[in-house]
Order: C-alpha cells, then structure tokens, then sequence
C-alpha cells in the first residue's frame, strides 16, 4: 500500500512593454512551491518520501520587428520537470512494451531546464506563416532509465536515474499557406 500526495502553490508576474513600432519585450517569473510526500507518512517507514522545494522560474521573449510582415524573435526561460510517483516509488513492475522490469528510485531530483530560441518569422498574409529557428536547452539531472542486465535466466530490469547533465539543441521550421488559390471548390477542404 502506498500514499501519494502532491501540493503545487504557484504565482506569477508578467509584464509586456512595446518600445516603438519596432521593439516588444514580455518578461516574468514564475514561483512555485512544491509539496510531495509519497509511499508513507511516517519517516521511519522505507517507502517514505517527501520533498519540498521551492523553484525561481524566470522568462523573456524579445520580438525585433523588421517590417510589418517580418519578425526576429529572441526567447529564454527556465523550467523543469518533476518526477512521477511511479518514479520515485520503490514498487517494481513488469512494462510489457519494452518486455523489463523497471523498478523507481526514491533518490530522483527533479530537472531543471534552460531554454534558449532563436527564431526568423515572416507572415505573408493572415493566416499564412514561415518561421525557421534555432532552440538550445540544457538540462540539469535528466531522469533517464539505466539498464540492469542480469544473469542468464533472470529478466532484465530498469531503473530510474539522475545523469549529471544533457543537452538538446537543433533546427525548427514551421511553414502555413492557406489553399484559396486552389479555387471556391477547394476553400472548405
């Protein structure tokens, strides 16, 4: 039998200033306070789990704007990932889709996440939009999945663990044209 408790308080301020016609600058931080206890209430029990911690969680997008139909974006913001109960429970079970046991870890950080993008954007007519950007995030303890191999004739088991650090960046493009010039016949396609 386990309990599973989670307590999230949270509040923001956000603000939007335009300076001009060329530059708008919304910026905020968010704070959260979060409550979980799992597995037991009492400290002296395994299963018990509790965490409390208290996140700063800061964001800025910056909009250049070029002409009337064409933007430079420039955005940043922390945030972060929490463990699952499933997670953080010493409970193991069978997951069938990758045929293992995965078993969690009680020990798990959550994974704090710092976003950056870089963006070009250009909205030919309403409804119409081409954007091409660049986004980088580093991550600080990534939960992942470590594989145990056992021995020959035991099953194998995974089990959920905070690596150091981990990255991700790449390439995004978006593209949205409206079908009109396809003719009347095509406007409800």
């Amino acid at each position: 039998r386990y309990l599973a408790n989670t307590i999230l308080q949270a509040g923001y301020l956000q603000s939007d200033n335009t300076f001009g016609d060329w530059l708008r600058i919304v910026w905020g931080a968010r704070y959260e306070y979060f409550d979980q206890l799992i597995g037991s209430v009492r400290k002296s029990d395994d299963r018990f789990v509790n965490t409390k911690q208290g996140d700063f969680l800061p964001a800025v997008n910056i909009t250049l704007r070029l002409n009337s139909k064409t933007n430079i974006r420039v955005a940043g913001s922390q945030t972060l990932v929490r463990p699952e109960f499933r997670e953080l429970s010493n409970l193991a079970f069978y997951d069938f889709e990758i045929g293992a046991t995965l078993t969690g870890n009680k020990n798990l950080q959550r994974t704090k996440i710092s976003n950056f993008d870089l963006r070009y954007e250009i909205y030919p007519r309403a409804g119409e939009v081409f954007t091409a950007g660049l986004f980088y995030k580093q991550f600080k303890n990534p939960i992942e999945l470590q594989f145990n191999q056992s021995g020959a004739g035991s099953s194998n088991t995974f089990n959920y663990v905070n690596a150091r650090s981990a990255t991700s960046y790449g390439v995004e493009i978006e593209f949205r044209k409206m079908l009109d010039f396809l003719g009347e016949g095509c406007k409800n396609f």
